[in-house]
C-alpha cells in the first residue's frame, strides 16, 4: 500500500513539473528572445557511475545588451551517453527577468 501511495505522489508531482515547464516555455516563446549558437560547457550534477559523471547540465554565459555577462545553468539533465558532438546551444530568455530561461540544442 505504501509503495502505491509513493508512486501516486511521484506521478502527481512529475505531472505538475511537466505542466509548469510547458507554461514556462510557452511564456518564453511569446515574450522571450532567442539567442542561437552560444558556446557552452558541461557541468556535472554530482551523480556518478563507475567514477564517471552520469548527468550533465549545460552552462552558458549570456551577454545582455549592456555588456553584462550572466552565467546560466540548465535545469535539464543529459546522460553522458546522450551527448552528441554539438558545438553550440540555443538560449530562450526573458529580457526583463534573466531568471526565466530555457537552454537546449536547436530551439526553433
Amino acid at each position: 500500500m505504501i509503495i502505491i501511495l509513493v508512486i501516486i505522489i511521484y506521478n502527481v508531482s512529475s505531472r505538475k513539473k511537466i505542466k509548469k515547464d510547458k507554461e514556462k516555455i510557452k511564456y518564453l516563446a511569446k515574450n522571450g528572445i532567442l539567442v542561437k549558437g552560444l558556446p557552452f560547457e558541461f557541468v556535472s550534477d554530482g551523480s556518478q557511475i563507475n567514477g564517471k559523471p552520469w548527468h550533465l547540465l549545460i552552462k552558458v554565459t549570456y551577454e545582455n545588451a549592456n555588456g553584462v555577462k550572466i552565467p546560466l545553468v540548465s535545469d535539464q539533465k543529459y546522460s553522458t551517453c546522450d551527448v552528441s558532438n554539438k558545438d553550440t546551444v540555443d538560449l530562450l530568455i526573458d529580457p526583463n527577468n534573466y531568471s526565466k530561461f530555457y537552454i537546449d540544442y536547436e530551439i526553433y
